[in-house]
């Protein structure tokens, strides 16, 4: 499915599209999914990782982003390819910008827009907001594992 609805993105289960496992499982629904852009939605939960006296880091913000990338790379995969779950890893994070950081409770939304992808490797311009307010921006690249 190469532009599902927003609707079925929101019933997937995200232990189905992402290599990670709890407790690092930071994204909780896939939202959009496009040629260009994939959107998730995340709620800050007291029990993240990443959350001290109810704040939410900013590497757990990071981490969102990349789950995205992988939410993305996991839809392609098992929805469009029909394969299993790949596994990419973080290449390089540029002209990150963080404004503000959330808390407790707070819904999360990333999204992220493709610019260009070569052969395994891509490169997308991500945010997260919140409240309307964006929290962070950044640049990404990700690389895809090959096949063994």
């Amino acid at each position: 499915m190469l532009h599902p609805s927003d609707a079925f993105l929101r019933t997937l289960d995200m232990h189905d599209i992402l290599p990670q496992r709890e407790p690092f499982i930071l994204v909780d629904k896939l939202t959009r999914f496009d040629d260009t852009h994939t959107c998730t939605e995340s709620v800050v939960s007291e029990a993240n990782i990443f959350v001290k006296d109810g704040v939410y880091a900013s590497e757990g913000m990071m981490e969102v982003v990349a789950q995205t990338c992988a939410a993305r790379i996991g839809y392609i995969s098992k929805y469009v390819l029909h394969k299993g779950v790949s596994i990419g890893y973080i290449g390089a994070i540029r002209a990150l910008q963080v404004s503000a950081l959330p808390c407790v409770g707070d819904t999360l939304e990333c999204s992220i827009e493709i610019l260009d992808q070569v052969f395994n490797m891509s490169r997308a311009k991500a945010q997260i907001s919140c409240k309307g307010q964006i929290l962070i921006s950044m640049e990404i690249k990700i690389v895809e594992k090959g096949e063994d």
